[in-house]
């Protein structure tokens, strides 16, 4: 087998006079390798990264390779270079190294492109060599940079949703990859039409995916699905610091359900030790994790966000009830250093099913809610040892620990702790069968903030029996349990609220309820058939 050892452009070896069986090197940078000629039809590549069509016709020069591992370099991609000619390589580069190789390996370097990066063929993975890092030139990493503020960076998906469900695009795995924008100017839509804009990650019509270490860095959004069916993010993030300016917003993960694809937006979605954080002058509304319209099979597993406006947002105004599960598990989160809202649950439908369990969520300074449901339907449970914390002067600024207005199903389990709220649990608005029971602690209270344990306004068919407790020395609680306005068929039990750290136990409508009983809703002595409350246990 004849071999020519030094051919430097691809020019120079489809000038060569073909021999079947000869081997060339081609040693232009970047492309180098081993090619083989062969006799035939010159397989349909334009970047020629693989096949190199001989200028006499009938043969070709073939890449030896194993036929699985590929480099965009290939291609004709140009690493840590910015130029215009260089980003337009790029972007071709990497979709022909996608197309033709099962398996995309990528530099710790920069890739710059001038449009969006999309992945649109089945049984493929990309990957990134060492976790990425968002700051440009910080040799640290993959990256791919978009100079384009008005599209998407990565697109993994089709633009349109195929015919049938068996068309969707299986077997993706993308990995250790970096996503950001050159500068500061991004097309921001109007605030009508925010899912308009352009992404670091854009997920669509997708079958079980996997991506791990993808970093959204500076986006409008960061990850966004629509239509994906049981895909799994491990350890991805996004990172804001800058503002963009006028009409800015700012959203780690969006999980979009309207229109509603299959049975909701998304269908059994995984993000585990996913991170959403905000720093700098990063706009100042953002949301960690939103789900919209319809959502189904969610699950936030370890999940992190730091020093964002609302940790969670699950907003199912407008899903569909029929398919619309709303079913949505937060277990072991960190949301640390919430500004307004930790968990925002809005009109929920009939089927839903909002499940936080365990980790905690930490309120600052003038933050209103840890966690806030309204408006719905379905249930609500907070149980698994979760921690509600308002630190850091939430006590002085008026935080709620649990608040809820029109929401039914409301379990808060004895496992739940909620700390240093000035408003540790309120309901009203036609909150009914719930069960509040959780452990409420102060170990400090400002004079002049509001003194229950528990509010209940407007509620009904509730079991209330919460361990209240205040450190000694601390202003205590006036009513360990207060209701207002009109309930029934409330049962109390005010056998854990410690005595020493409340001044009244149980209070209906400014009425002390003395002992265990039955009472009217008005706070009066009564009977059972006035279905007003029953105090059980100890009470003085």
């Amino acid at each position: 087998m004849a071999t020519i050892n030094n051919v430097t452009t691809i020019a120079a070896m489809a000038a060569l006079a073909p021999s079947v069986n000869t081997t060339v090197f081609l040693n232009q940078d970047g492309r180098e390798g081993l090619f083989e000629c062969v006799s035939g039809t010159v397989p349909s590549d334009p970047q020629q990264g693989l096949y190199i069509a001989s200028n006499t016709g009938g043969f070709y020069w073939s890449r030896v390779w194993d036929g699985l591992f590929g480099k965009p370099e290939w291609f004709g991609a140009r690493r840590n270079d910015g130029s215009l000619a260089a980003q337009s390589a790029n972007l071709l580069a990497l979709q022909a190294c996608v197309a033709l190789c099962p398996v995309t390996v990528l530099a710790s370097a920069d890739y710059w492109i001038n449009g969006t990066f999309k992945i649109t063929t089945s049984f493929r993975t990309i990957r990134g060599e060492v976790l990425p890092y968002g700051d440009v030139g910080s040799g640290t990493g993959t990256r791919i940079i978009s100079t384009d503020g008005a599209r998407s960076v990565i697109q993994v998906g089709p633009d349109a949703p195929p015919p049938t469900i068996n068309d969707f695009l299986r077997g993706i795995m993308v990995e250790n990859i970096c996503a950001r924008w050159a500068g500061t100017a991004m097309t921001i839509p109007a605030p009508t039409n925010l899912a308009a804009a352009p992404k670091a990650f854009d997920y669509r019509f997708l079958i079980a995916p996997v991506f791990k270490s993808l970093a959204a860095w500076e986006p409008l959004i960061g990850h966004y699905l629509y239509g994906v069916v049981n895909p799994r993010f491990y350890d991805c993030s996004a990172f804001r610091s800058i503002d963009f300016g006028s009409n800015d917003f700012y959203r780690g993960f969006w999980l979009q359900g309207n229109p509603p694809v299959l049975a909701g937006g998304n269908a059994s979605v995984y993000l585990v030790r996913c991170n959403v954080s905000a720093a700098g002058s990063a706009v100042a509304v953002n949301i960690g994790f939103y789900a919209n319209a319809n959502f189904a099979d969610t699950y936030l597993i370890q999940c992190e966000t730091s020093a964002m406006t609302q940790a969670v947002v699950l907003d199912g105004g407008g899903s569909n009830t029929g398919n619309g599960m709303l079913d949505v598990h937060i277990l072991n989160p960190i949301f640390d250093q919430v500004g307004k809202i930790g968990i925002d649950i809005v009109q929920l439908n009939e089927a839903a099913t909002i499940t936080i369990s365990g980790g905690y969520i930490q309120c600052k300074a003038g933050a209103e809610k840890a966690i806030w449901a309204r408006g719905g339907a379905g249930s609500v449970v907070l149980t698994g040892g979760l921690q509600i914390i308002c630190s850091d002067g939430g006590l002085a600024s008026g935080c709620f620990g649990v608040r809820a207005s029109n929401q039914p199903h409301l379990v808060v389990d004895e496992s739940v702790t909620i700390k240093e709220t000035a408003y540790s649990i309120s309901l009203d608005g036609g909150c009914y069968g719930g069960s509040i029971k959780p452990t409420i602690f102060l170990s400090t209270r400002p004079v002049g903030s509001r003194a229950d344990g528990v509010y209940m306004g407007d509620c009904s068919q509730m079991q209330v029996a919460p361990a209240i407790k205040a450190r000694a020395g601390a202003v205590a609680f006036e009513q360990g349990v207060r209701f207002g306005g009109t309930n029934s068929r409330i049962v109390v039990d005010a056998t854990r609220i410690d005595q020493n750290s409340v001044t009244t136990p149980i209070q209906v409508s400014g009425v002390t309820l003395p002992s265990p009983g039955f009472y009217k809703p008005n706070g009066a002595a009564g009977s059972q058939s006035d279905k007003g409350f029953q105090v059980i246990g100890f009470v003085g």
